[in-house]
């Protein structure tokens, strides 16, 4: 007799809860120190961003999309709109620099919340799609040029994490779906 669709989706979550729970407790990974301030000082920031066209593509790209909302330096919202997105029941745009929490999560899971937006804002970051108007090779590049307001731990961690979902992604392949953000449990 087949499973019925919502116990298959409950024994899919609890697959991937315990395979999350075992990743977790890997002992070689370290979460770095959250910082304060930002890691790559702009002479520096500038000079790399000038050498590659793709990191200056990224900026453009992020100064023409993201900035609004997540700040031009990617310190996040805008002090003066929290209490109003607050008052509403949402949650804050996320920094997108080191003291936010970007970093911390793997770079498909990051392609993933910018080509499909997080659509239910009652429960998260209200946040449209990008697929229609940014290819998967530009949102890389916002990627590469967001990852320059972390700092090097924080880029250590974040090529770890990416690197251990692509093991997970090939090692449990339908327990990972690519799934549209807002649709997920």
């Amino acid at each position: 007799m087949p499973l019925a669709p919502r116990s298959i989706l409950v024994l899919s979550l609890m697959t991937l809860a315990s395979v999350l729970l075992v990743a977790g407790c890997q002992p070689d990974r370290t979460m770095p120190d959250g910082v304060v301030v930002a890691p790559t000082e702009a002479p520096l920031r500038d000079m790399i961003i000038a050498s590659s066209p793709e990191l200056q593509e990224g900026q453009r790209i992020y100064d023409l999309r993201c900035a609004h909302c997540h700040g031009n330096s990617g310190d996040g919202q805008l002090p003066v709109t929290i209490p109003t997105a607050e008052a509403v029941g949402l949650h804050i745009v996320p920094p997108q620099d080191a003291s936010g929490h970007t970093w911390m999560h793997p770079t498909q899971r990051l392609r993933q919340v910018i080509r499909d937006g997080i659509v239910n804002p009652l429960q998260q970051f209200p946040m449209p799609p990008f697929a229609d108007v940014m290819t998967d090779e530009e949102i890389d590049w916002v990627i590469a040029y967001m990852a320059l307001w972390w700092t090097e731990e924080q880029r250590i961690w974040q090529r770890q994490v990416t690197d251990y979902h692509t093991q997970l992604e090939a090692q449990y392949p339908t327990l990972i779906p690519d799934e549209p953000a807002g649709t997920q449990p």
